[in-house]
């Protein structure tokens, strides 16, 4: 398996869960609008990337992945002191992992949903590996042909740069905090 590593199973999830109300999936409707592979899911902003208006010339030659062209940092949105749960989260993760911890979202999807085939590129995803903590439910991933199902309480790493893609095979909303992180030391990833 080159494109999947499970780093963890069977990790708590029920506070985390817990802890979500149902009008924070309503906060931000923009990118399953704006982003045609997510228009089954929505999301809950953790960590949000520091963005800035795009030059012409930078527009131009990052039209392929526009919004993919921001490297200038993450902030907390107010969701991240609301998920203490998360916070906690985070702090296991880098004592075991290292890292600096970027973009962050919680993300649902409907089951039957899925998440078409797509590949994270542009300046943001360069140095950044990309991390999935299943909450809730289970969900077929597929990563440049290999497959593997995704289950609650994993954690997984995979390589975004290759061409993937989900579907919810359970009969439940899957719910998976998706994040980034650059420099992580205490795995071996590729």
């Amino acid at each position: 398996m080159n494109n999947h590593h499970k780093l963890r199973g069977g990790l708590g999830t029920r506070e985390i869960l817990d802890s979500i109300e149902e009008e924070d999936w309503n906060f931000k409707t923009n990118r399953q609008k704006r982003i045609l592979s997510q228009k089954d899911t929505n999301f809950i902003p953790i960590r949000s990337l520091i963005s800035r208006q795009l030059s012409t010339e930078e527009q131009v030659q990052n039209k392929l992945w526009p919004s993919s062209e921001y490297d200038e940092g993450t902030y907390k949105t107010p969701f991240w002191y609301k998920y203490l749960s998360i916070q906690i989260f985070f702090k296991w993760f880098r004592d075991k992992f290292g890292g600096d911890i970027h973009r962050v979202n919680l993300v649902r999807m409907c089951p039957g949903g899925s998440v078409k085939k797509h590949i994270d590129g542009g300046r943001y995803y360069k140095d950044k590996d990309r991390f999935h903590f299943v909450i809730q439910g289970e969900y077929e991933y597929t990563v440049n042909k290999e497959s593997m199902v995704y289950k609650q309480g994993d954690l997984w790493w995979f390589n975004n740069k290759k061409p993937h893609e989900s579907s919810n095979i359970s009969n439940q909303n899957r719910i998976v905090l998706i994040f980034d992180v650059k420099g992580c030391i205490g795995y071996k990833f590729r």
